[in-house]
């Protein structure tokens, strides 16, 4: 109730706007097929085919029930607004209960109310760093510390379960933790997204994310639907996720649900280096830079895109030889390749012997 509405507020629908026009994709859809009616495309089991349509039907209710219980939400928020209005509490209203809105006919009632709004504000605020699990149990509120300070991180090889909803194969990248849909902006491409839950104002960043991990929902929740939309992994109720996870660190989303943290550094001692390369792979050549180089791997800046486990050559301007590399991860500026093997290692330092520095 307390959330402003688009209608009320103009700035959130330029927030909107601003959002999707900034991940417009180059990619246009596949053109649907206007002959393919739903019909046609039940399935040719006839149990199966009972059971698509009455789930179809049923999804139809569900969300008219929503969309009408939604429209009553928003009668109920102008109807507090305007009490708010003529009492002068404006927006604090929202920090009284409904028993004590009702005593706000009696004019004495509106000064204590006033100095409530006041501490509960203060309440409010000095609560506004705690993040709640989102099952709550007694045993958590017992637990739960004032000073807004989160659970320790999960380590490399601890995991996290979920509901894997979308998606084909695995999936390994950084992810970057938002709790605040204000933080929408600052999100980087390519990294996994992790949000308490996703509605209609996430979803430009479903084209810029590598996955999605949510601490709530299930098959029928916004983020599962708009992330199968776009062929987009996503694992839902991940409990823990918002408080154990750290935005860079790496984590591989597995096929039953699983969240697992994964080491991101190379062992191997690592030599600075600034040189051109270029990256041979399925779509073409693309141009990058070297940027470090150990035993084990390298750290290559480009604007191509790869896949966690995508096989690249890279071949270094004035010789022929190709090096084969596996993409392991993703960084803010580039990737993160590996050697298949020693001989690979050993021929990238036999050619970049004299790399400057």
């Amino acid at each position: 109730l307390a959330q402003p509405r688009y209608a009320e507020d103009e700035a959130l629908v330029d927030a909107l706007i601003e959002r999707a026009e900034s991940t417009e994709s180059t990619e246009s859809a596949e053109p649907a097929d206007a002959d393919e009616t739903p019909e046609r495309l039940l399935p040719a089991n006839p149990v199966l085919a009972l059971s698509v349509e009455r789930a179809r039907r049923f999804q139809v209710l569900k969300e008219e029930a929503k969309h009408q219980c939604l429209r009553q939400l928003s009668v109920i928020r102008q109807v507090l607004l305007e009490i708010g209005s003529q009492t002068g509490l404006d927006d604090g209203i929202f920090q009284l209960s409904w028993d004590e809105v009702l005593q706000l006919k009696r004019g004495a009632f509106v000064k204590q109310a006033r100095s409530m709004i006041a501490r509960r504000q203060q309440q409010c605020e000095a609560w506004s760093d705690i993040r709640l699990p989102s099952v709550l149990t007694l045993k958590d509120l017992e637990s739960i510390k004032l000073d807004g300070s989160r659970n320790p991180a999960i380590q490399t090889g601890q995991t996290l379960q979920g509901l894997k909803v979308s998606g084909k194969g695995e999936v390994i990248g950084p992810v970057q933790v938002i709790d605040d849909a204000r933080d929408i902006g600052d999100f980087t491409a390519g990294n996994i997204l992790v949000a308490r839950f996703t509605d209609p104002t996430w979803t430009p960043l479903f084209r810029r994310a590598r996955g999605l991990v949510t601490e709530t929902g299930g098959w029928l929740s916004h983020s599962a639907i708009v992330a199968r939309e776009y062929g987009l992994t996503a694992v839902v109720g991940v409990t823990g996720a918002l408080s154990q996870l750290r935005t860079g660190q790496l984590v591989r989303l597995t096929e039953d649900g699983t969240v697992e943290a994964m080491s991101t550094r190379r062992f191997h001692q690592r030599t600075d280096v600034s040189l051109s390369v270029v990256l041979s792979h399925q779509s073409g050549d693309t141009g990058g830079t070297l940027r470090d180089l150990s035993q084990s791997g390298a750290h290559i800046e480009t604007e191509a895109q790869f896949s966690i486990g995508e096989h690249v050559n890279l071949e270094i301007p004035g010789n022929a030889t190709d090096i084969p590399l596996k993409v392991v991860r993703t960084t803010t500026s580039g990737y993160g390749l590996q050697f298949p093997d020693v001989s690979g290692a050993r021929l990238m330092q036999a050619l970049c012997g004299d790399c400057p520095a």
